[in-house]
């Protein structure tokens, strides 16, 4: 009799353990499917204009993310880059039904969520090794394309290779000046003070910036221009970066890349033309 219990028992704990076993794996199972039948596929980025989602056309093919079973693909007008997936995973919490984690072997991490399911419109968070917040930016899918408004480019959505004209024709003399950005930026409950300092010649452009009172970049660099904007658009030590002074009227403003990740979503600042 005792034989036979212990028999019972082990036959009962087994019976929990290989349930328990078998949920774990179907829930892993479930966020793999999830993710292929939710990511595989072409994406295109949309822009948001007044509560409004629309492609914006800048006479070439728009920014755009491709997803394999092991690759994604981010495609973007000046150059492409390729990324090998690491893992996919839920993100927990209350959106865990409605958000991916991809992590790349790169240790860049695309982090996924819809806005619209039916529509085909997510929103996608880029977090990119050495930033301190992520690129936030909306795409969908590409079968739902003709779902969306198509609108044609201004000149602060569109900075391509075709948009720009080199320094050759004398369109770069209105820009020779010195100009400075000066902001103090509250970054995990202390304040950043971030200056940046243009100098710009027929020739190139000389970009000093500054953390607080450390130099954070001494640089001589090329420039393009573009009706009222002045573009500079490098690589550095692995990292992309991108700065686009604006003239408007008797107004100079900053944008770009570089200027983006200093406090998002915040992509726009006042510069001040000093000399």
């Amino acid at each position: 009799m005792r034989s036979h219990l212990s028999l019972q028992t082990v036959i009962f704990i087994s019976l929990i353990f290989s349930c328990s076993t078998d949920k774990k794996f179907s829930n892993e199972t479930t966020i793999s499917e999830r993710a292929a039948e939710e990511l595989t596929g072409n994406w295109i980025e949309v822009k948001k204009k007044n509560n409004n989602y629309f492609i914006v056309d800048c006479g070439t093919n728009p920014q755009s993310i491709r997803v394999t079973k092991d690759s994604i693909f981010e495609g973007g007008a000046m150059e492409d880059t390729w990324y090998e997936i690491a893992s996919i995973s839920s993100a927990g919490g209350s959106d865990a039904q409605n958000l991916f984690n991809i992590e790349t072997s790169s240790k860049t991490v695309f982090q996924f969520s819809w806005i619209g399911k039916e529509s085909g419109l997510s929103k996608w968070k880029i977090f990119y090794p050495g930033f301190d917040y992520p690129m936030e930016r909306f795409y969908i899918k590409e079968a739902k394309r003709k779902s969306f408004k198509r609108v044609r480019g201004d000149n602060k959505d569109c900075y391509t290779d075709e948009d720009f004209k080199e320094t050759t024709s004398g369109d770069e003399d209105k820009w020779v000046g010195t100009y400075k950005l000066y902001e103090t930026i509250e970054k995990r409950e202390h304040l950043d003070t971030f200056q940046y300092v243009f100098t710009v010649t027929n020739e190139n452009i000389e970009i000093k910036g500054y953390q607080g009172t450390q130099m954070i970049s001494n640089s001589q660099k090329n420039y393009k221009v573009s009706n009222d904007s002045l573009i500079v658009n490098y690589t550095e030590n692995g990292d992309e970066e991108e700065f686009i002074l604006v003239h408007q009227g008797n107004e100079y403003k900053i944008s770009g890349y570089s200027i983006y990740m200093l406090n998002p979503p915040n992509n726009e600042y006042p510069l001040q033309k000093i000399k």
